[in-house]
């Protein structure tokens, strides 16, 4: 039996080997081309600003944007430079019938986000003594380049705030616009609420929001004339990615940098106070900003008559600008 089966194996082994074979021929590696050609696609690169050079896979093309390149399909890098900006380096991936148009962004080199604090606090509040010791620090820290702060007060513990009854208009506006039911409160950017009381949970957001790119810069020159107060503000924008005109608004503060009192104003025992709103021009409800190019500017003038109270060697300008719709400030500046 044993010698039957064998030899009905090897009747047959031939035609296994053969099948095998078969089985083999039908197994292939990708197919290799020998006559596939690279294949070349034109696309447009172009600028928010003329003439930065373009590398196309690290080696330049003597070429300056805006203009056409020839590319093969597939995964290229492109890299943007100009004196006086960033220098802009991204992948690409060109398809047959894909995307021919590629328009980029320049961003001035050293811009920066300055972040904006809002500190809502009032005379009579006793944990607000601790937070504006804090806030004092960290803008030793920081400087105003990186950190700019508004105080805006509060008619809560005391209705009674030598500073909220001078202007409540305008403190009721920022205190509704954020719902804010507690002092000492503190926002960064309109975004980003904080512990008042823990440096570290404020130090922890102010990193996050200077590592954003503005989208803005902003200047102020602000001069007395008159006993007025003559403001001119400078936007201008380099990026509209992402950017909804219509949802943004321009705010302008005046602040008092330091107000001393021989006695404290109220029950907290504080005596010095700083970077407290006194007005915003034209009003609360701030200005519109209109559709800007990349590139472009605006420039919005105001003026206000000095109050009695007011100290005129004191007196600085902030403004910002704040989407309406999410409450994110995106950028922000002080007067020099």
């Amino acid at each position: 039996m044993i010698i039957s089966n064998y030899l009905q194996i090897m009747g047959r082994l031939p035609w296994i080997l053969l099948f095998l074979f078969y089985l083999n021929g039908c197994r292939t590696n990708p197919p290799n081309d020998v006559n596939q050609e690279t294949v070349f696609v034109k696309i447009f690169v172009t600028t928010n600003v003329d003439s930065a050079l373009i590398y196309l896979n690290n080696q330049s093309t003597g070429k300056y944007t805006p203009d056409t390149l020839e590319v093969k399909t597939g995964l290229n890098t492109l890299k943007l430079e100009k004196n006086g900006y960033n220098l802009i380096e991204q992948s690409i991936n060109i398809q047959m019938g894909g995307q021919t148009l590629f328009s980029f962004q320049m961003v001035p080199a050293g811009l920066k986000k300055t972040v904006l604090m809002e500190n809502f606090s009032n005379v009579s509040c006793s944990p607000c003594v601790l937070t504006n010791s804090i806030i004092k620090n960290l803008l030793t820290k920081y400087g105003s380049e990186k950190l700019v702060v508004i105080k805006f007060p509060t008619n809560f513990p005391s209705p009674f705030d030598i500073f909220y009854t001078a202007n409540k208009s305008d403190a009721n506006s920022r205190m509704a616009l954020y719902n804010i039911q507690t002092a000492p409160t503190v926002i960064l950017d309109g975004i980003l609420w904080s512990v008042p009381s823990d440096s570290n949970s404020i130090i922890s957001r102010i990193e996050t929001r200077l590592a954003e790119t503005p989208k803005f810069t902003l200047s102020i020159n602000d001069t007395i004339s008159n006993a007025t107060l003559l403001v001119k503000v400078t936007v201008q924008n380099f990026d509209t990615a992402g950017i909804i005109f219509e949802d943004l608004v321009l705010h302008t503060v005046v602040i008092e940098k330091e107000i001393l009192f021989d006695v404290p104003p109220g029950s907290n025992g504080e005596t010095v106070f700083h970077n407290v709103m006194r007005k915003m021009l034209p009003s609360n409800s701030g200005s519109p900003v209109s559709q800007l190019l990349p590139g472009s500017s605006e420039v919005f003038e105001f003026q206000t008559p000095l109050a009695s109270a007011w100290q005129p060697e004191q007196l600085k300008t902030v403004t910002f600008i704040q989407n309406k719709k999410t409450k994110e400030i995106i950028q922000s500046t002080i007067s020099k």
